[in-house]
């Protein structure tokens, strides 16, 4: 083999092509259902417009967070705003991705839960990992911490607690899904509350650009397009 043509192909292992240097950002989240969907869809959109690929994986909501703090993943989402005090090696995206409305569900239609305090003489449960749920629920006559949706449901169902704790859109999709019939969503909402994206500490650069181009996307209409699904989000 002559000289140059050997140079040529040491080249050509060391230069990756154009195609195969596009970075591909590994974000997590612990919702399933319309919720995943849209932050999914929102999230492929916003980073393809600067250049990046992204993949959605399904955690559980502790894990979620604690990878995605780690560095083990890129990021995670969405979350209530204000969590960087608590995991210091995430950053949040400034411009919100949904809002979400945080409700009971109970097989008791009358209970009226118009704030967190109006929790208190009742068994509640909630899922591990859901931030402002943990913050906010306390002094209730017990409280369930479930692993996932369905855990949560199944003890309802079972009577061991009288309200389940979730965001609408997740418990909705639930029960649907589940053809559950004698348990009902709860109103007025507990809370809503801004979601935004976490991203390490890694991609600090990244965060101003996101914001930026999620504002595009809702001054040109795409943002509508694609979170209009999700009960109780507006912008």
């Amino acid at each position: 083999m002559k000289w140059k043509e050997l140079f040529f192909i040491i080249l050509l292992m060391a230069v990756k092509p154009v195609w195969a240097q596009t970075e591909t950002l590994i974000l997590n989240t612990a919702f399933d259902g319309p919720v995943r969907t849209v932050f999914e869809s929102l999230m492929k959109e916003v980073f393809s417009r600067n250049g990046l690929k992204v993949s959605v994986q399904f955690l559980p909501a502790e894990r979620a967070i604690q990878q995605a703090n780690s560095g083990m993943n890129d990021g995670d989402g969405p979350r209530v705003a204000g969590l960087e005090t608590q995991y210091t090696d995430l950053i949040q995206v400034p411009e919100k991705f949904l809002d979400m409305e945080f409700v009971g569900f109970s097989k008791n239609a009358a209970i009226r839960t118009d704030r967190w305090e109006s929790l208190k003489p009742y068994r509640i449960g909630f899922i591990r990992g859901w931030k402002i749920l943990e913050a906010n629920i306390v002094g209730t006559q017990s409280l369930d911490i479930a692993g996932n949706t369905e855990n949560l449901f199944n003890l309802l169902k079972k009577d061991r607690i009288d309200i389940a704790v979730i965001g609408k859109a997740e418990g909705l999709n639930h029960i649907m899904e589940q053809r559950i019939k004698d348990i009902r969503v709860l109103s007025p909402p507990l809370a809503k509350k801004e979601m935004f994206l976490y991203l390490h500490k890694k991609h600090e650069n990244l965060v101003p650009k996101i914001a930026a181009s999620l504002k595009d996307m809702k001054r040109e209409g795409k943002y509508s397009q694609i979170a209009d699904p999700v009960p109780g989000n507006q912008e």
